[in-house]
């Protein structure tokens, strides 16, 4: 692998930083740099080599451990940021925008690791399992694993990495997220005991697959409008649009917003 890097900038630079690896850059992704570099949070980009196509066209749990593990000893990464977030390239948005950073910041622990969730149970899409079949004690729809969305300190993440390969059935040709959903349904949750936090509630991610017009937008001061579940009312930090889900409807939803409040506040 072969890495292009983003500078950090002045203030705070070891907070966080968000990781993303493609084979190259497409889709959002030039979206997604911008919207980060906006919100000074630096961004480090690995040009992945292995070829992405037939069983590895999504990439294997092995080769994603390995890269967790790069990132997480890396002394310009793992060894300078306090927090590393790791994201699919192409299908995600950042939409905190400049007052994001320090909240994202808050619920990203040093000590622990936030796995994003989704409502969908691919690549295992039988309605039997994906609607029936939750995880054991689920408090949301969104209760299965999103492998696009990982996030934490740099010793936490080798540590989750450490929890998978030793988890039972561990192999390292499957897909991540399917391999975490076995484990949710053995009750052994998305990682560590104590230090993993599925994010459930979308407080960091939201994941559109299978959505159901639970997104939503709300404009706050200065006319900053920002993604809502308006199931929890929790605001998410990043979209993830799951490789093929429509983009527009979103941005309309935000365009619509944003003209609301303008028209709103002309009559003022």
């Amino acid at each position: 692998m072969t890495s292009r890097w983003t500078s950090a900038p002045a203030d705070d630079p070891d907070a966080i930083i968000v990781c993303t690896a493609a084979t190259r850059p497409r889709g959002l992704y030039d979206d997604l740099v911008r919207d980060l570099a906006v919100a000074h949070i630096p961004h480090h980009h690995v040009v992945v080599t292995v070829p992405r196509e037939g069983a590895n066209i999504n990439g294997t749990l092995g080769e994603k451990l390995a890269g967790l593990r790069r990132l997480a000893t890396a002394p310009d990464i793992g060894g300078t940021y306090k927090r590393i977030v790791l994201c699919d390239a192409f299908d995600v948005m950042y939409v905190g925008g400049v007052e994001g950073r320090d909240e994202l910041i808050a619920k990203i622990p040093v000590n622990g690791v936030v796995v994003a969730a989704e409502r969908n149970a691919w690549p295992c899409n039988h309605p039997a399992l994906r609607d029936h079949l939750h995880p054991p004690d689920a408090d949301s729809v969104w209760c299965w694993c999103n492998g696009g969305f990982i996030a934490g300190g740099p010793g936490a993440i080798l540590e989750w990495c450490d929890w998978v390969e030793k988890s039972p059935g561990y192999g390292p040709l499957h897909i991540d997220q399917m391999f975490i959903n076995w484990q949710l349904m053995l009750k052994r949750g998305a990682g560590p005991g104590g230090t993993t936090l599925h994010d459930t509630r979308t407080e960091v991610v939201y994941c559109l697959s299978r959505d159901e017009g639970e997104i939503g937008v709300s404009v706050g001061e200065g006319g900053v409008v920002r993604a809502v579940n308006t199931v929890f009312g929790t605001r998410p930090l990043f979209l993830h649009f799951n490789g093929s889900w429509p983009v527009e409807p979103y941005l309309r939803m935000v365009s619509e917003a944003k003209r609301s409040d303008a028209m709103a506040r002309a009559w003022q």
